[in-house]
């Protein structure tokens, strides 16, 4: 996790401050999520702080034919937290569409 705090302490303050800005002024899009109609995957981390679990549940409740995996001891960062997992469960989505 040391190269995620270098990764996160290596940003300006600007540049922090101009992606929360974008973030909290960006238009909420939930109500799309019904009209998707591509092969999805959505997966969240079970010690995720900063998203609820219950987001992604709703994202899978709306989103036709959607898959929903929980990655273990992961947080916001699946890919970083659990390489090997968030590999695994990209390549057997992918395996599944071909």
């Amino acid at each position: 996790m040391r190269e995620i705090s270098n990764m996160i302490s290596s940003n300006t303050r600007e540049g922090v401050a101009g992606a929360l800005i974008a973030m909290a002024e960006r238009k909420d899009s939930a109500d799309l999520l019904s009209f998707i109609q591509c092969p999805t995957l959505i997966m969240a981390g079970d010690e995720d702080t900063l998203i609820p679990f219950s987001e992604a549940e709703d994202m899978h409740a709306k989103i036709a034919g959607s898959q929903l995996h929980v990655l273990q001891k992961a947080g916001h960062l699946v890919n970083l937290a659990q390489p090997a997992a968030f590999q695994k469960i990209i390549e057997n989505f992918l395996m599944q569409k071909l």
